[in-house]
């Protein structure tokens, strides 16, 4: 349902209620998305090693707790990784490594035979995977909005707070306490809100893309309020107001920062959450009044431009708007 002056969220979510009126654009994100986080394991490997991981649809991390190793994926040739560094990966597969001449082996089949603890070789790094799944095919809103790979320096000051959030993820995942799962899981979605927040407010964003949007306060002012009331009848104008710019600035900056239309982004959020609550199984005049449409047809059509299918097939790829490369971000 839409309350005036609160985030739209999915009638299937169930979150707590906050006493913030508006919450920021990547929390209400997360919220309706339906974030939640998937298993979390623990590597443990000395000598000779590789392991390689496909593509998920999910946002998901690679954590350095001590030794070295490498990280390779199509993008990006093999890279270095510390103790306290963290790799936050998108869709793409992925090989962690003691050296990129080792042959890798299937780390995912390796989990499946050997549970959610791995052990190779004579231990001297350590290593902890996990990642965030969201709700109803809604990741790839997420996923094509941030860079394939975003890498985190363990050793700078401002990964303070991710360093402290890794030893206590450490801990929970080694001593195996009563609650640890339940922890583990709350620790992993820190990890990943705090490198997101890391790479924006350190200015480690580049120039587009959806964190380099959150990283200008004038389109987070507009976003805020979109994101809070996504009923109302958004415009450019009406976006820009909120941004404190023009009509032509503000049209010209999005759409550089965002790789998207100011317009495109109103109506593929609105339909990414339209998919959730059809899934979730609302009728389609209920979504379309939710998300501000005045009949369902005007609704429908946005849905079929958005999607390629009718709101009633409830499938379909969103038609995202080709944007420059995605590089990995360090």
């Amino acid at each position: 349902m839409i309350i005036s002056k609160t985030c739209y969220v999915p009638s299937a979510m169930n979150l707590s209620k906050t006493s913030k009126a508006d919450p920021d654009p990547l929390s209400a994100l997360l919220a309706s998305l339906g974030s939640k986080v998937a298993r979390i394991t623990r590597l443990e490997a000395g000598g000779d090693w590789a392991l390689t991981f496909p593509a998920r649809r999910r946002l998901k991390f690679v954590a350095v707790i001590r030794g070295n190793c490498f990280f390779a994926a199509p993008s990006l040739p093999p890279r270095q990784l510390r103790g306290g560094d963290i790799v936050l990966i998108g869709d793409t597969d992925y090989i962690v490594c003691s050296d990129a001449s080792v042959l890798a082996q299937d780390g995912e089949a390796l989990y499946r035979d050997q549970g959610d603890e791995v052990r190779l070789g004579d231990p001297d790094t350590a290593l902890i995977g996990g990642g965030v799944e969201f709700e109803a095919d809604s990741a790839e809103f997420l996923l094509h909005m941030l860079p394939i790979l975003l890498f985190i320096d363990g050793q700078t000051l401002a990964a303070e707070t991710i360093s402290t959030i890794l030893k206590l993820l450490d801990r929970e995942s080694g001593e195996r306490r009563l609650g640890s799962d339940a922890v583990e899981s709350r620790l992993a979605e820190l990890l990943i809100v705090e490198g997101l927040r890391f790479h924006i407010e350190a200015g480690f964003v580049g120039e587009s893309g959806w964190l380099a949007a959150f990283a200008d306060s004038r389109i987070t002012r507009a976003l805020r309020q979109f994101h809070a009331q996504v009923d109302l009848p958004w415009t450019i104008e009406r976006l820009a107001k909120e941004a404190g710019m023009s009509r032509a600035s503000f049209s010209a900056t999005f759409s550089r920062l965002m790789g998207m239309a100011p317009i495109a982004y109103v109506r593929l959020w609105r339909m990414t959450l339209a998919r959730i609550d059809l899934k979730a199984g609302h009728a389609i005049a209920d979504v379309a009044r939710r998300l501000g449409y005045s009949s369902q047809s005007s609704f429908g059509h946005a849905y079929r431009r958005t999607f390629g299918v009718s709101p009633g097939a409830r499938d379909g790829q969103p038609n995202l708007r080709p944007k420059p490369s995605r590089r990995a971000r360090s």
